[in-house]
């Protein structure tokens, strides 16, 4: 699947050497030649890679934690640990919580507690640049793994600096859902694919009905912290040139990102930010239960459109790629955030890890799929995965190949270079900010523009 990313994945000329920036990415193809290609020259079946585990009758438990409870009862871990009886995985599962992450940075660097390392929406590349996680590069090399030619520019997400750290493991393809029997009662046309956010704003204005406990909004918009940038970040990258923040007045895709969630706040189109934030609510919960006329989503609105006993929604449902920012911004435009797997740096068992990592990433699609994320690995019939991701939706072929058309321009508004982890934050604190109301546009800029610049450059003067 061709994907190209756009420079937001990483300034082209940081100082730092942070991910190359992009564009056409080589074709991979999906068929069984390609797959007997790749078993040749890419390592083939993960059971016989060089770093395969030891020859002995010692069964090793590695530690797989994660937040998510499903992977307690996941097949692909029974089915690995059948093709590999002296490799057992431990699931250990800690709370989904805001403070997540920084719970597995605590398990991580304990030393011997965590063998498997998960990531998502770019955790990743913070801990790779703090060293938190092994160079898998070694292991690469012995299996004679190809990265780009198994996940193709999602390859992208498993590296810093040219050096792998993971296998990029699932991704979450952003579309626009909208309830196609609201469009129609209203009278107004489905989405067209060229549409703007200023069509999205006009819209959303016409199909905000009602008032108090039974208003209708126009839209929803989740509060996650790259939300801001679905429209901005489809043109302009997060670091310039230089290596610094990319947040200026003059930069004016980002700033029509921020002002079209502002001013839709304002004008009452959508759920306020600060209420949202109160509710802690998201894209599936406001949508799928009719509040909301449409939202950007993400391929897990998919899996809970199938989980009628939390969702019990009864309307038609469609799916197109989120508005361009401008006229000039490319066509087929969709956020894509992308999971990881990685081993950390203090594990007990890193080449049982790396077994195990590699056969989750390429025999997981359906799993991966039924979670209502979209596969990273390449070598996959895309036919089959379509059908596997709508089965039981009313969902049209057609529509559910848009989360795998070769021609999707898929962009991120994640950061992904030096300071990665500090940036966002820096991001989500200040515009939050300002869709609260707290404070000017101006000075939102502003404050991103100089903190994110003084973390970058700490960063760099420390890698020097």
């Amino acid at each position: 699947m061709k994907r190209r990313m756009i420079a937001a994945m990483m300034a082209a000329a940081l100082l730092a050497g942070c991910l190359a920036g992009c564009g056409n990415k080589p074709d991979t193809q999906k068929s069984s030649e390609a797959d007997q290609g790749q078993n040749s020259s890419a390592g083939g079946d993960s059971s016989e890679g060089a770093s395969a585990e030891k020859d002995s009758d010692e069964v090793v438990t590695i530690k797989y934690v994660t937040w998510e409870s499903k992977e307690e009862k996941n097949p692909i871990i029974d089915q690995f640990e059948k093709e590999h009886p002296n490799i057992k995985v431990e699931v250990t599962v800690v709370p989904d919580s805001n403070n997540t992450a920084e719970s597995l940075d605590i398990i991580a660097m304990g030393g011997g507690e965590m063998d498997v390392w998960p990531f998502q929406s770019g955790g990743q590349f913070s801990r790779m640049q703090q060293g938190l996680l092994l160079d898998v590069s070694e292991y690469l090399e012995k299996d004679g793994i190809n990265m780009d030619e198994w996940f193709g520019s999602y390859s992208e997400w498993g590296q810093y600096n040219g050096t792998y750290y993971g296998m990029p493991s699932t991704a979450s393809v952003g579309m626009m859902f909208y309830n196609k029997d609201m469009f129609d009662a209203a009278n107004v046309p489905y989405p067209e694919a060229d549409w703007t956010i200023e069509d999205y704003k006009a819209i959303a204005e016409k199909l905000t009905t009602g008032e108090g406990g039974s208003k209708v909004y126009g839209t929803f918009q989740n509060t996650f912290p790259e939300e801001w940038g679905i429209y901005g970040a489809q043109t302009s990258s997060l670091y310039d040139e230089d290596g610094m923040s990319n947040f200026r007045m003059d930069n004016e895709d980002f700033i029509n990102s921020l002002k079209l969630r502002k001013d839709m706040d304002d004008a009452g189109y959508e759920i306020s930010y600060a209420q949202n934030v109160a509710n802690f609510s998201y894209s599936s919960v406001e949508f799928l239960s009719g509040r909301c006329a449409m939202t950007p989503g993400y391929s897990w609105v998919i899996r809970d459109m199938k989980d009628k006993e939390n969702f019990p929604f009864d309307f038609n449902v469609g799916v197109c790629y989120f508005p361009r920012v401008s006229e000039e911004a490319p066509m087929n435009p969709s956020q894509v955030s992308v999971g990881m797997l990685g081993i950390p740096a203090s594990a007990e068992h890193p080449e049982e890890a790396w077994e195990f990592i590699k056969y989750y990433t390429q025999y997981g699609s359906a799993q991966t799929i039924s979670d209502g994320n979209i596969p990273t690995y390449q070598n996959e019939d895309t036919s089959v995965l379509v059908k596997e991701l709508i089965a039981d939706t009313s969902l049209t072929e057609e529509q559910g190949a848009l989360f795998f058309a070769d021609d999707i321009y898929t962009f991120t508004a994640v950061p992904t270079g030096v300071a990665a982890g500090e940036y966002a934050t820096i991001i989500n604190e200040e515009t939050g900010l300002y869709f609260s109301g707290e404070q000017s546009l101006e000075d939102t800029i502003d404050k991103i523009k100089t903190k994110a610049d003084a973390a970058i450059q700490a960063a760099m003067e420390e890698a020097e």
